[in-house]
């Protein structure tokens, strides 16, 4: 029985975007004959065997990481050596997708930072599938790409979310259409009546150094705000020793 070299070689790519993958494993069986082959960086493979000289059928089986396995059946005639074969896999493994700020439970304010880190091993992410929502509002318009597995939502204070309790949440796809998606619960508040608040605590416990760093950022965040900038004016008193105890007793007449 005469034997012949037959070489079997090809490219394999993600369906989706046609980008090379590498580390695909590549099985070939034919005539009880098997051989295996792993991709390069650029997605080529290629094996070679002694085979019966007379007509052939290799069985070519492609898998990898993240991919749908895929055999094909190719037919090598006696004057053939030669099996060229391309795979095209579908990637069937949903992307890591987290809201990694704020944390579940956590107080926000209404123009919060939000950030949204995500990873994909396989086609891909596409980043313009990303939305975000907290509760009904869509939050995707303020959100930018900081680098390639993470993103930025800022939320403007021309456009403050409503104070209350609020469910955020992302969704983002891959190359390949797979998606997830994550929530979070969250209680927003107003950024000067939080620290208003603080302010006002720390001058009940006399401590006129921290309530005037809060009411410093109250004023900040609105600088109008009268009950701030009176609260603020009581705290400048406190710096004079002989005045500490006036501007306490101010304090636990007006917060009281």
């Amino acid at each position: 029985m005469s034997k012949s070299v037959v070489v079997v070689s090809g490219k394999v790519f993600d369906k989706a975007t046609a980008k090379p993958i590498a580390s695909a494993k590549v099985v070939i069986v034919t005539n009880n004959v098997l051989k295996e082959a792993t991709t390069n960086a650029q997605g080529y493979f290629m094996a070679s065997f002694s085979a019966a000289s007379w007509f052939r059928i290799c069985k070519i089986t492609v898998s990898a990481q993240e991919y749908q396995k895929q055999t094909r059946f190719v037919s090598l005639p006696p004057w053939k050596s030669q099996i060229i074969a391309n795979f095209r896999l579908n990637d069937i493994t949903i992307p890591s997708l987290e809201i990694s700020a704020p944390l579940e439970g956590q107080e926000i304010f209404t123009s919060p930072t939000i950030k949204i880190s995500y990873h994909d091993y396989g086609s891909g992410i596409n980043f313009s599938s990303l939305k975000i929502f907290a509760n009904d509002t869509d939050l995707t318009q303020y959100t930018v790409e900081s680098n390639s597995q993470e993103a930025v939502c800022t939320v403007p204070k021309e456009s403050p979310l409503a104070e209350g309790a609020a469910t955020l949440y992302a969704q983002i796809k891959d190359s390949s259409g797979n998606f997830a998606e994550d929530t979070l619960a969250v209680t927003v508040v107003s950024e000067v009546n939080y620290y208003l608040q603080m302010g006002k605590e720390a001058l009940l416990n006399r401590n006129i150094l921290s309530s005037h760093r809060y009411l410093a950022q109250a004023l900040e965040a609105e600088p109008e705000n009268p009950e701030a900038n009176f609260y603020f004016a009581i705290t400048r008193l406190g710096f004079f020793p002989w005045l500490m105890k006036q501007s306490y007793i101010y304090c636990r007449i007006w917060v009281l």
